[in-house]
Formats: C-alpha cells, structure tokens, sequence
C-alpha cells in the first residue's frame, strides 16, 4: 500500500492500531487527449480504494486540502483525539514530519483549543469543505476534552526530546524517507521519537516507478539500501564522468561493488533508456540483484569556476561542521553567485534555535565551511579564483516559505524535498529577503590542501 514501507514483518506488532499519515493531494490536470498529470503520490490517494478507517484523518479531507498548512493541522488535530490508538507516524519524506511538528510548536494551543470545544473555533482552518469534514469526524467522539489537558502537559514542556512517544504513547513505528537530501533531518527525528520508537527507511520511489525497496527496514538508517526489481522496470547504469569515456551503459550484472552510476530505466509506460538523474552507489549484491545505496541528484552541483560540489558534499560538509559546532541547522540551502566581481558559494542557514550562538561560533561555522570542500574548490580558492564563502543566516520560516512557493506552482507538498542548490530566481528573492545576518569566511591557509579528507555522511565510517 502507498503509507506502508515495502516489507513490514521486522515489526510484527503493528496491525491494530491507526496510522498517522501526513498524506497531501496536489492539483491534477490533464492534457489535451485526457492523460492526466500531477504528482504521483495525488494519483495514488485518489485511486486508493482500500479501507481508511485505519488511518487518523479522514479520506475527505486528505483529498480536499488545497492549503498544506491547513491540512497539516488538521492531521496533528484528528491524530491526538485519536493519540491513544496511534500505532504509526508516517510520511513520504523525513522533512515532512519535521515541518509537521514545528506546526504543532507553533499551533499546539489552538489545537487543545478546538479539542476542548469541539470545533474549529482557533480559526485557524477556514477551507469549507475541511471544516465539513472535521464536523463529520467528530460525531460519536465523546468526552475528547481531557485529552487537551494531557497534550497541553506534554506541549508545554522545554524539551520535545522523545515527544512523538509522549503523545502516541502506543506508537511502534516512525516510517519516511531518510536517504539522500533527508539524511540532514535524521537527527532532528530521533530526537523526536526519543530512544524507544523505531524509525524505518521507505522505500525508493520516482514519477518513473519504483526504483528499488528496502528489504531491511530495521536497518539502521545510515545504512539503507535498496533492491532493485528487475520484473517492474528494466535498470541500466551510466558510470559518472572519466569512468566512462566511451558512455557505455551496463546491465545490472555489469555493475561494481563500491562504484556510483546514474539509474537509466526502460518501463512498461513507455519511457526508453530514461535518465531518472539519479546517482546511487552499489552497496552489494542481492539474490544476484544490486542493492544501491542513494547518492545525489545529478545536476544538484555548486560550480562557479569549473570546480564542483555535489548534494552529497555540501550536505556532509554542513551537517559535519554544525555538529561539531552544536548548532542545530533546521535547514539550509547554497547558491553559486557567478555573477558577482568575484564569483563565490553562498549557503543559507535556518537555525532551530539561536539563543547561545554568537557570531565568533559563525564565523568560524563559515571558515570551517569554506575548508571542508574538495580539492578542486579549496585550490582556486586560494588561488584567488573563488572569492571567499558567505554564510547567510535566514529569519525563521524561511524554508516554510520556499515551500508554499512551490506548492502554489503545482509541486505536491507529499513531493516537495528542499533543493540544496537555489533553483529559480524567484527562489533566491526569497532567501534574499529574510536575510538576518551574513559571514564571510576567513583567508584559506594553504595546509588546507594537505589536510583535506572527504567529510561522510554522519554514522559511516571513513574507510
């Protein structure tokens, strides 16, 4: 089923409860001969024909829920009437969960509010046909009005360190994606769900089709991988760059252990030796099937001057350097300014919290930044080529604001993932305009090329 990582038997005891599920629907169209087109999570809740008593928010709302806030609340609403039956927290994307519960941070006291009486009467959710849904939710919903008091108790706390299980007393299972771009919020989820409730990796789907399952969702989530299923789709895999001067593309038998390729698909919906964008790296060999271990997006790259950093680079580096640090860093973005006299990076940083972070601690954040690069950066760096990085604080909700950006353009909120490199120029306006403060790094000494070692996603080892 769609809400549902692809093997569940390592977790037996789920079955009985309900599931919260941040599902969204986003707009459909449809072209000329009637082919519809939209997000692929969109076609498959409004073709869902199996039961949802299971879950916590009613069907109706799910797919009448235009505004992403709204709906959101609505979830966190229908999930803690219902907390004592909650089994499961699921999501498409790790991210989702994270904005959900900033949402709850923010809103739990309209929340208690409408469980209190009731109602909707927060005002906080005005679309009709959800505040219709909600009502019809509520009949036969008796003596819900002590259970504000329970949330108000727990919402009310300084730490939300193990939150989830405090308010789902009988969840077992957390479940999202947590591989590549979501890696950087995988911290922030296990705190979240404290030391007892289990997280598990989904499995890896694109608009393409399934491009591979997680056979081992107890597996610690540094380590998921996913097997391929040659009877769905047809794989075949470009090897990067010098690797492959001729552009050969290999079977899946072909492949090398330890190696990074970008998926190539053939489907039965008719696309033919389709560049997906990928890049994943086989991890090993399963039943004589790759088993990949997801990298980056392939265009996803910082170059200003003919150096590159990739998804997989900036994102190690940034969370290796804010943890040494202690700074929580909600989220983050880079940008490469070419345009400038002296091209340079710009990453955009929205702290979780900024109380006892002075600008000594950012400073050295954005020197530390600035030397952790690659080789190829760090080189024309201190050639002078790249002018120094520049580290951008952003005012809170910076990235909640990048998102209603893109689901007003027709991205599903189920899909969106925050890209790592600014995209669109209406998307750098936005950063631009909730600049709180910058930082520029120091002078590169150079012992930093001597030095270098490549940072690795927290939880690898460094071989």
């Amino acid at each position: 089923m769609w809400v549902q990582c692809g093997d569940l038997s390592d977790f037996p005891e789920l079955g009985s409860g309900r599931v919260l599920g941040l599902y969204y629907c986003g707009h459909q169209s449809h072209t000329k001969a009637g082919i519809w087109v939209g997000a692929l999570t969109t076609y498959l809740i409004k073709t869902y024909r199996g039961p949802f008593n299971k879950f916590t928010t009613p069907y109706e709302m799910i797919i009448s829920g235009s505004n992403w806030r709204e709906l959101t609340y609505c979830h966190l609403l229908c999930a803690l009437i219902q907390r004592d039956a909650v089994e499961q927290i699921d999501a498409s994307f790790a991210y989702i969960i994270s904005e959900a519960l900033k949402i709850l941070q923010s809103d739990w006291q309209d929340i208690c509010k409408d469980i209190r009486t009731g109602s909707l009467s927060s005002g906080k959710v005005t679309h009709p046909k959800l505040q219709e849904a909600f009502a019809t939710f509520l009949v036969n919903k008796e003596n819900i009005a002590g259970t504000a008091d329970a949330i108000a108790k727990i919402c009310s706390r300084e730490s939300w360190s193990g939150i989830l299980s405090l308010l789902f007393p009988g969840a077992k299972l957390v479940s999202a994606v947590v591989t590549g771009a979501m890696a950087h919020f995988v911290p922030e989820l296990r705190d979240y769900a404290g030391g007892k409730l289990p997280i598990s990796g989904k499995d890896y789907y694109s608009s393409e089709g399934v491009l591979g399952i997680n056979t081992n969702p107890a597996s610690p989530l540094e380590d998921v991988v996913f097997t391929i299923l040659p009877h769905i789709m047809y794989y075949e895999f470009l090897p990067l760059g010098a690797n492959n001067p001729a552009g050969e593309i290999l079977a899946p038998h072909e492949v090398v252990v330890g190696q990074e390729y970008e998926i190539v698909i053939t489907n039965f919906a008719g696309l033919y030796r389709y560049r997906v964008g990928d890049v994943v790296k086989v991890s090993s060999f399963f039943h004589g099937v790759p088993q990949l271990a997801f990298s980056h997006r392939k265009n996803a790259v910082l170059s200003v001057q003919n150096e590159m950093v990739d998804e997989q680079e900036l994102q190690n580096v940034v969370m290796e350097v804010s943890k040494d640090a202690g700074i929580q860093v909600a989220n983050f973005i880079a940008y490469g300014n070419s345009t400038a006299v002296r091209a340079h990076y710009v990453i955009f940083w929205e702290l979780k919290r900024r109380e006892g972070i002075n600008r000594e601690l950012l400073e050295r954040c954005c020197s530390s930044i600035d030397r952790s690069f690659n080789p190829g950066y760090t080189g024309k760096r201190l050639d002078g080529v790249i002018d120094s990085l520049e580290l951008v604080i952003v005012k809170e909700g910076t990235f909640e604001r990048l998102m209603e950006e893109a689901v007003r353009n027709g991205t599903s909120p189920a899909q969106y993932k925050t890209p790592r490199c600014v995209t669109s120029p209406r998307m750098l306006e936005i950063l631009e305009s909730r600049r709180a403060e910058s930082y520029k790094s120091g002078e590169m000494p150079s012992s930093v090329l001597e030095s270098w070692e490549p940072s690795f996603p927290q939880g690898r080892q460094k071989n």
